[in-house]
């Protein structure tokens, strides 16, 4: 029950870790075009 509890976590840290990268990565290439344009 706790190990199954601490998976659940991290796999759900995980997730928010990709979105998070991919949000920082869009954002530097929609701020790369506004300082270009």
């Amino acid at each position: 029950m706790c190990l199954d509890k601490t998976i659940n976590q991290s796999l759900r840290t995980l997730k928010y870790r990709t979105i998070l990268s991919k949000f920082v990565k869009h954002y530097g290439f929609f701020k790369n075009i506004l300082v270009k344009g």
